[in-house]
């Protein structure tokens, strides 16, 4: 059995329709799998009449506590399936994702965590300097199998169509629970912070298993133009350079220490070569990085 689960805040209705529509069309039989759309704290509520009469096992609930995490969390305590597998509101999988990925599972006991190939699909045309920051947004593109069991793998599976073991899923759940701070490591409302997504696939790796991207998945990303601003990469930016020093700080990926003089010095050397844009983004990761390093984090409860 799989559980999807698709948690969503404020969703735009033909963006949400498109990823329930694309789960319709699986070639998996519905009868193994499930489905649960997590209403994350969204005004207006999402729809009692969403269609979901289509399956047989399909349920539309609703957590109050805003934050992907929260709606996470909730996802995994209502579902059962043996693997867990998490899909954006704007997420569009292939036919065939839902039997690739428990082919994989079956043929690779070893692995926890998969993730696949994710295009985009864009309201309009990025503008021309976008070009190499095209994974901000969860691009991914690999004509190759990547996987193995470390921190600083290649290409770690992201949160689009993140797939897990349920073992994973109930030992985050309980290092959450014993570790609120990592509350903060992923999206809450308007705040871009990215990062819970790793730090579910980590939790596969502190367990000994190993994780995995395959060119087999693949998933289209729906990207409104509203993410193809400047205004809204400088905030994703900030928010990005926040998490990552966070998750180092708590021991959930590699870390980064702060600037010195000679760090400062190069970046205030740099900046009259840099275009407009680039000066603003490297403020902005600055930002975040400096605002990450004051904030004063609690240890762990000892609570099992």
């Amino acid at each position: 059995m799989i559980s999807i689960v698709i948690c969503t805040h404020n969703p735009r209705a033909s963006y949400l329709a498109r990823t329930i529509d694309a789960l319709r069309q699986q070639t998996l039989p519905t009868e193994q799998w499930e489905l649960l759309v997590v209403d994350n704290a969204s005004t207006p509520p999402v729809e009692p009449g969403l269609n979901l009469g289509w399956h047989p096992s399909a349920r539309l609930i609703r957590e109050e506590s805003l934050g992907l995490t929260h709606a996470q969390l909730r996802g995994i305590k209502e579902t059962n399936g043996d693997l867990l597998l998490f899909v954006d509101d704007d997420n569009v999988l292939d036919p065939n994702y839902l039997e690739t990925l428990t082919q994989l599972a079956a043929a690779r006991p070893y692995l926890a965590a998969f993730g696949g190939n994710i295009s985009g699909e864009f309201e309009c045309s990025p503008p021309p300097w976008y070009n190499g920051l095209l994974g901000w947004l969860a691009i991914i593109k690999t004509d190759r199998d990547i996987w193995g069991n470390s921190y600083k793998l290649e290409q770690l599976p992201v949160g689009a169509g993140l797939c897990v073991r349920r073992e994973v899923a109930n030992r985050y759940a309980g290092d959450v629970a014993n570790d609120p701070g990592r509350l903060t490591l992923d999206r809450r409302g308007e705040i871009l912070s990215s990062g819970g997504d790793t730090d579910l696939v980590l939790t596969a790796i502190d367990l000994g298993y190993g994780v995995g991207v395959f060119k087999a998945l693949h998933l289209t990303h729906l990207i409104p133009s509203t993410r193809l601003t400047q205004s809204y990469l400088l905030r994703l930016a900030e928010a990005m350079a926040f998490s990552q020093v966070i998750r180092a700080r708590m021991g959930r990926g590699p870390s980064k220490p702060a600037a010195n003089w000679r760090r400062k010095a190069l970046d205030f050397l740099k900046r009259p070569f840099l275009s407009r844009f680039n000066r603003q983004l490297l403020n902005a990761r600055i930002q975040g990085d400096s605002r990450a390093r004051q904030i004063p984090l609690t240890a762990p409860s000892s609570k099992s």
